[in-house]
């Protein structure tokens, strides 16, 4: 079985029961790893531009941009909290791909997950 056929299947796992623990303990660290980053970013002010551009978006408020008290529109939230996670360059790297992936997929899937009202353990998809 490939990789990507191996991601796909817990991807579409209902409760997880198939993703081993090591693989979901290395992502929680990312996702940890993320929030801090991304809200280091703010406190530091390198990533407010795109904050700024988030608030102008418009939108029903249906998500927190990390940081202080800022809720916009779902898609304006994970476009701020994407340029806060790689404002300071301190990204997560999958060698054999070289990519960058909480810097994409963690913005959305907060965004996301406040959108459905998602618990942290719906959020992980281990019930």
């Amino acid at each position: 079985m490939t990789v990507s056929h191996q991601l796909a299947r817990w991807t579409t796992d209902q409760n997880a029961s198939g993703i081993p623990d090591q693989v979901l303990t290395v992502a929680k660290g990312y996702f940890l790893d993320g929030i801090v980053v991304a809200i280091a970013a703010r406190r530091g002010y390198c990533g407010n531009a795109g904050v700024r551009v988030a608030r102008s978006l418009g939108g029903l408020p249906g998500a927190k941009i990390l940081g202080p008290r800022d809720t916009v529109g779902i898609a304006a939230a994970a476009f701020a909290n994407g340029r806060l996670r790689h404002a300071l360059d301190y990204d997560d790297t999958h060698a054999g791909g070289l990519i960058h992936a909480s810097a994409v997929k963690l913005p959305v899937a907060l965004a996301v997950g406040q959108e459905c009202g998602s618990t942290g353990s719906k959020f992980s998809r281990r019930q």
